[in-house]
């Protein structure tokens, strides 16, 4: 992949002017670590969040009986991984889907006694 190189140069406009004169062609290495290693398809490696649970009698749950659902898999939460996640973690959301990441945007708060907010944005 190659990289954009800006440069911002100073004028009248507040706002300022962008160019952009050179591509890099050095390759660009994310240094997250990992407790966990999958490796993808992309050489990219990234925790899953939720791994199937096959075993699970998935017609009897009643999220997947409700009105307009096409498609649905039971999944488990790792918990372990949740609860190390520091800010800018990457982590894919379920095991196999390599072309889904996510980046944790804020720290973990507790919005009471018994729940804790994640804040994720798609990377």
């Amino acid at each position: 992949t190659a990289l954009l190189e800006a440069s911002v140069t100073q004028s009248p406009d507040p706002l300022g002017t962008v160019s952009t004169p050179d591509f890099s062609t050095e390759k660009h290495v994310d240094p997250f670590p990992e407790l966990v290693t999958l490796s993808t398809e992309e050489d990219r490696v990234f925790s899953p969040l939720f791994e199937l649970k096959l075993q699970a009698n998935v017609p009897t749950i009643p999220q997947c009986l409700q009105e307009g659902i096409v498609s649905c898999r039971a999944v488990k939460l790792d918990t372990e991984l949740l609860e190390s996640l520091t800010l800018g973690r990457i982590v894919m959301l379920l095991e196999g889907t390599t072309d889904f990441t996510m980046e944790l945007k804020t720290s973990p708060s507790a919005s009471n006694l018994s729940s804790v907010a994640y804040n994720f944005i798609l990377s």
